[in-house]
């Protein structure tokens, strides 16, 4: 591709960037995280709102003053551009009005613009340039021409200001507006296509090496007869990679659904794929035809025609895997590759629910979890190069499952000071984080992004490169980190559209370095090919393809989840993808909660370990824990001998040695319906540890269950030794024609959102007399006496399950005993007697129950 940086040395300032936003605000809508203020009263408006607002406006605009100029033959200059563009539209809006916008726009940089850094501008100069020019008095089309120019030079795709009539004016040949980029894009409101008169190409262009234009999606009898694999080469003879240096020192204004990068490279690709969207502004295309090999110069008016409208992406879209449903407000889609066993995601935005669309959010996840329970892929494959902006919190919804480890890696900053551009200051409006679920996605994940992955799209794959198993393909993104606010100029003129960039984004970990301007990387650099189209291939989907099947790897990690301390071994095993027979060494590095490692254990493959000798993939080893009652992190560390290479997966699975926690017994109450509610009792039986954020899952699968309701049940800490109960209640209902009498009841028993312990039992409730049995507990409980505090006497109840001996006792702080309230054998039943501590004098107070195994003791308070 032809360097740009000469671009940058001598015409830096006037490298596009308005209609990028065009794009973003006319055919994409809604991007990062941004909101509408109005600059008179500061008052927040939906950005639906004034877009809606603009489609009514230019639909009844006044177009007579327009004055249509057909294509003369010939190549034009600037000079003859110029007399064009002021003759076009007329005079336009009074010159005080001008200066308004003027003034407004470039104060609003001058004073807010948080992203001069990685730029190279003298704003000022364009202040001192142009200004006196807009003074003098410029026709509306040169106006226009000079705010792009304004906007342009920040290079930033959330930074606009434009006259929206003007934009959308229909490319007839000789109309002086200058498309920065291809245009056939779905608008993301009504999912239809953006400008029909405006994507008047009919094919797709991506930049080859030499800067020339591969045709990699073509309408079918095209009126130039192109195809897929053809080239662009320019029009009248000059290559295409001068002429729109050309039509930038023209400076001709934008038209809509144009757009610029926020990098270097991202704005000179733009400006490349805007090609053939050019062609009303010359009078013959040059093409390489695939075919033969010619070169033929055909004349552009055969393009001077109306014609079906393309929907251009730079993908070729994979077998199996349908496209987004745009029509209906999807942006996500996902299915398996044909003949593969890899799930492939296609994301084109992160739009909000709130926003009247889809949840990209809500579909992100249901892609990932859809592909992670029902599939056993090899991999994954989530594809953002066509890719607009939105908001953080819906690409969050789909990474919290793929991360075992929450990550908080960004911030966003704002300008502190009015006077000086690079005066910097936090602010924490937007959450950037990740809150990660507990298991991590262990299988490959590749990342495909390019110059179209923009704003929250940029962030998203910058965040992936953060998971142990992702690598990015494709080519470097856009660089628009950072958010927006636009401006309702309505009290200026109901035509004008003014956003800026409001926020920079930085990382935690370099809080000196701020994003905007810069793209991501990719790990491996690769793009669309003549080769690849041409055969209905998408070169960089081969590329993660091939790198996910030859990719060596260990996954799977298993370990029990609970080993008693002293005496348990736990047996660790992993499974190993070495497809190319590399030299691997594998381990378990144990540590714990505090992040500090307790142990590490080397992992083999020898069947001396609990893994499989006949099966390669099997490694493992045994590692016993020692005394301690804690919980643990697995971590899994691969190193590749081979390719150098190594890869650990942080926090891939857990253990504990505390508890075991277990259901003690369980309490049921008849509903008055076909259902009963319950209450496990849960017990720690272990000696130090207290168990804390406890959650139990009840599961019933019996063929008599109708619905469980509230199977996910809160618990309180549990000491050593205690038994505790929920205040929650989970209901069962059951068909009464085939109830047996009981449930078979499973509990998965979790600390910190991770299943350590569980249990299953099964509830026996007596078909006949359910009503009168319902009054007996099924539980043991002693509970807290009431009142409390008290003075002098207090009453103190508690349930058995069945027939026992009991004993309950009162003792002083001491540990002495002060009185035998119960001792007696007793049926089950509540029960509740009265304690009257007359002759005590005040102070803590202990009461404790024993009936059979059961055991139980609470604090009481006298207070005379």
């Amino acid at each position: 591709m032809d360097s740009s940086n000469s671009l940058r040395n001598s015409k830096h300032n006037i490298f596009l960037s308005c209609l990028f936003c065009l794009l973003i605000f006319f055919s994409q809508s809604i991007l990062t995280f941004s909101q509408v203020k109005k600059s008179s009263d500061e008052k927040k408006i939906s950005r639906i709102e004034l877009i809606k607002k603009l489609y009514e406006d230019v639909k009844y605009a006044d177009r007579s003053q327009f004055k249509y100029i057909p294509k003369k033959p010939g190549h034009y200059t600037a000079k003859d551009w110029r007399a064009v563009i002021d003759s076009t539209w007329g005079e336009g809006l009074p010159t005080s009005k001008k200066l308004e916008i003027f003034d407004l726009f470039w104060n609003l940089i001058d004073d807010e613009y948080p992203s001069f850094f990685n730029l190279n501008v003298n704003w000022d100069s364009l202040y001192n340039h142009y200004r006196p020019e807009v003074e003098a008095g410029v026709s509306r089309g040169r106006f226009y021409a000079i705010m792009c120019r304004l906007a342009s030079a920040l290079e930033d795709n959330h930074t606009i200001c434009y006259d929206y009539t003007v934009a959308i004016e229909p490319l007839k040949p000789g109309i002086p507006l200058f498309a920065t980029s291809f245009t056939g894009i779905q608008d993301a409101i009504s999912g239809k296509y953006l400008g029909k008169e405006n994507s008047h190409f009919g094919a797709g262009l991506e930049p080859m090496p030499d800067s020339s234009l591969l045709v990699y999606k073509v309408l079918e009898n095209h009126p130039l007869n192109l195809e897929v694999g053809d080239i662009v080469l320019g029009y009248d003879g000059i290559p295409w990679k001068y002429l729109y240096k050309e039509l930038l020192e023209a400076e001709l204004p934008f038209s809509a659904g144009s757009y610029s990068g926020t990098s270097e490279f991202s704005t000179t690709y733009g400006l490349l794929t805007a090609a053939g969207e050019n062609w009303h502004l010359f009078d013959t295309i040059d093409v390489v035809k695939y075919s033969s090999g010619d070169t033929i110069h055909l004349p552009t008016s055969l393009l001077n025609t109306e014609m079906k409208q393309i929907l251009l992406t730079s993908q070729i879209q994979v077998p199996g895997v349908p496209f987004p449903d745009i029509d209906n407000k999807h942006h996500i889609s996902w299915g398996i590759m044909d003949g593969l066993n890899i799930g492939y995601i296609y994301q084109w935005s992160w739009l909000s629910a709130d926003m009247g669309y889809i949840s990209t959010g809500a579909d992100f996840k249901k892609a990932i979890q859809t592909i992670m329970n029902n599939y056993n892929v090899d991999g994954l494959i989530i594809d953002s190069r066509n890719a607009m902006g939105g908001w953080p919190k819906e690409y969050a919804e789909g990474l919290n499952i793929l991360f075992s480890e929450s990550q908080d890696i960004y911030q966003d900053g704002v300008r502190a000071n009015p006077d000086d551009h690079y005066s910097m200051q936090m602010r924490n409006e937007y959450n950037l984080k990740i809150d990660a679920d507990n298991v991590l996605f262990d299988k490959p994940i590749a990342v495909l992004t390019g110059p179209e992955s923009m704003s929250a799209s940029d962030l998203m794959p910058f965040q992936m490169r953060y998971h142990p198993m992702c690598k990015v393909f494709g080519l470097p993104t856009n660089g628009a980190f950072g958010s927006d606010d636009f401006f309702d100029l309505t009290s200026i003129s109901s035509e004008w559209v003014c956003a800026y960039t409001k926020s920079n984004i930085y990382l935690r970990e370099n809080p000196n370095k701020y994003l905007t301007h810069l793209s991501i990387p990719t790990d491996e650099e690769v793009w669309l090919t003549q080769e690849s189209v041409v055969k209905g291939e998408d070169a960089v989907v081969n590329k993660a393809v091939e790198w996910i099947q030859n990719k060596a790897y260990a996954h799977n990690l298993k370990i029990q989840p609970f080993v008693p301390p002293d005496s348990g071994t736990a047996y660790i095993t992993a499974q190993l993808e070495n497809p190319n027979q590399h030299q691997i060494k594998l381990s378990a590095r144990i540590n714990n909660f505090e992040g500090l490692t307790f142990d590490s254990i080397p992992l083999f493959n020898d069947g001396l370990h609990n893994d499989a000798l006949a099966n390669d993939q099997v490694w493992g080893n045994q590692w016993q824990p020692g005394s301690a009652e804690q919980n643990y992190y697995i971590d899994l560390l691969t190193f590749d001998s081979t390719d150098k290479t190594r890869i650990d997966l942080t926090k891939a699975t857990r253990i504990t040695t505390a508890g075991p926690v277990a259901v003690d017994s369980i309490a049921y109450a008849k509903g008055t319906g076909n259902y009963f509610s319950i209450i496990p009792y849960l017990h720690n039986s272990g000696k130090i540890m207290t168990i804390k954020n406890i959650t139990v899952k009840v599961i019933v699968d019996d063929p008599w269950l109708t619905y469980i309701n509230n199977n996910l049940i809160l618990f309180p800490e549990i000491s050593p030794g205690s038994t505790e109960s929920s205040s929650s209640l989970c209901n069962i209902g059951y068909i009464d024609s085939i109830f047996p009498g009981y449930f078979n009841m499973k509990f998965e028993i979790m600390s910190d959102g991770w299943v350590y312990w569980t249990d299953s039992t099964r509830l026996v409730i007596p078909v006949v007399g359910i009503d009168e049995q319902t009054n007996k507990p099924l539980t043991f409980k002693l509970e807290q006496n009431y009142p409390n505090p008290f003075n002098p006497a207090t009453s103190i109840q508690y349930s058995i399950a069945s027939r026992q001996f009991v004993e309950l006792k009162i003792f002083n702080v001491l540990g002495q005993e002060i009185e035998t309230l119960v001792n007696a054998e007793k049926p089950a039943g509540n029960y509740q007697v009265e304690f009257n501590a007359a002759n005590l004098p005040s102070g803590v107070y202990f009461y404790r129950i024993q009936a059979g195994s059961f055991n139980q003791v609470r604090k009481m308070l006298l207070i005379k």
